[in-house]
């Protein structure tokens, strides 16, 4: 008895995700800091919020993108894209069906829209740039 209980408080305690967790602006800044780093320079459309704005970022040469959502200078969400000859898919984000239908949308009204090319030396200026349209936010049907 006493082993088995020995084995369950080892176990419970020694169980530790394989890497650190990181919020989505740590995210963020590592996923434009390694870009910058390797001198990938990015494409780039968004769109604004009344407190803050989505963009979706693509690398140079890359067929996925990542969509960066922020509210009041925080990154509150973000979503991997992949696209194909003629759609998109949605590889992951963040909540159940009504965020990924939400997520679709967004992704759809920004690739609508011109995109803005950024040298790899200026990539943070995709977090500090001011969007000139403003969402639509169509909600899922």
């Amino acid at each position: 008895m006493k082993s088995v209980l020995s084995f369950a408080v080892i176990v419970l305690f020694s169980v530790r995700p394989a890497y650190p967790a990181v919020t989505f602006d740590e995210y963020t800044a590592n996923y434009l800091e390694h870009m910058k780093r390797k001198a990938i320079s990015a494409f780039y459309s968004e769109c604004g919020r009344s407190s803050g704005k989505a963009a979706l970022v693509f690398g140079m040469g890359e067929k996925t993108a990542l969509l960066i959502e922020t509210e009041r200078g925080t990154v509150v969400n973000l979503a991997t894209i992949s696209t194909g000859r003629s759609d998109f898919t949605i590889d992951e984000t963040h909540g159940g069906t009504y965020s990924y239908e939400r997520v679709r949308n967004l992704v759809k009204e920004l690739l609508g829209y011109p995109f803005k090319f950024v040298m790899a030396d200026k990539i943070n200026e995709i977090t500090r740039s001011k969007p000139t349209r403003m969402c639509q936010d169509k909600p899922p049907v």
